[in-house]
């Protein structure tokens, strides 16, 4: 999915420019200023939207505007090798970019479960799960097989929130052989009604791909659990 959105961040540029070139003149007599104007804006927009949700980091934006000035205002067509050549520069730097920030979430997680394992309450697994019992709960467990609907909070190390039940107001509901390993582990060990901290090593969790635009490569995570309900596999 990364590779196919950065392969049509490259492309795009090119199939607008000859879009814009070929058409210029038919376009400036079919539609009306404020028309060019409404979609001219919605193509910055779209093309602004792409290159950050691709999280390349900090750009040169004055080196962005430039090119992108200098291929409007060319004549002839870009090349295939031409858009490959965009494409492979881009691969290859959100490559480098995800191994330095892979290797960088390595040691900021390992350093924050080293320290959590020497606070009050916390358990840690042979797996390299740690969780904190925070409600105990009714004798009603989960196993891996089955259903559970729960609220929870999940949060990066730094304190960075990606995603809440709460904040949708609705409660989640998913088998525990569906979710990542440290969920189903550790959401065996709190009872219906109980509350619980799951402190999740990244290789527990969505290891060197990260998941979405927030969770980088290699991440270790923080949920706080509560469990409403229990549906056994067999009902």
């Amino acid at each position: 999915m990364r590779t196919l959105k950065i392969l049509t961040i490259a492309l795009l540029g090119g199939m607008l420019t000859m879009s814009c070139n070929s058409n210029a003149s038919k376009a400036n007599s079919d539609f009306s200023k404020a028309d060019i104007d409404a979609v001219s804006k919605s193509i910055g927009y779209s093309l602004a939207s792409m290159v950050k949700q691709s999280n390349f980091g900090n750009l040169n934006q004055t080196l962005v505007t430039k090119a992108y000035k200098e291929m409007m205002a060319r004549k002839e067509d870009p090349t295939q090798d031409e858009m490959m050549d965009w494409n492979n520069d881009i691969t290859s730097y959100m490559q480098k970019k995800s191994m330095m920030e892979g290797e960088r979430n390595t040691k900021e997680g390992e350093a924050f479960l080293e320290e959590n394992a020497t606070l009050e309450g916390v358990v840690t697994l042979p797996s390299g799960l740690q969780y904190k019992i925070i409600r105990e709960g009714n004798d009603i467990r989960a196993t891996e097989v089955d259903t559970i609907e729960v609220h929870y909070v999940g949060t990066l190390i730094d304190g960075t929130e990606f995603d809440s039940s709460y904040a949708r107001n609705e409660m989640a509901k998913f088998p525990l052989n569906r979710v990542i390993p440290g969920w189903t582990e550790g959401m065996q060990l709190v009872g219906e009604g109980g509350k619980i901290l799951l402190y999740v090593p990244s290789d527990l969790g969505y290891g060197p791909s990260g998941a979405g635009g927030v969770i980088g490569p290699n991440s270790t995570l923080v949920f706080e659990v509560e469990v409403n309900k229990v549906f056994p596999a067999s009902e």
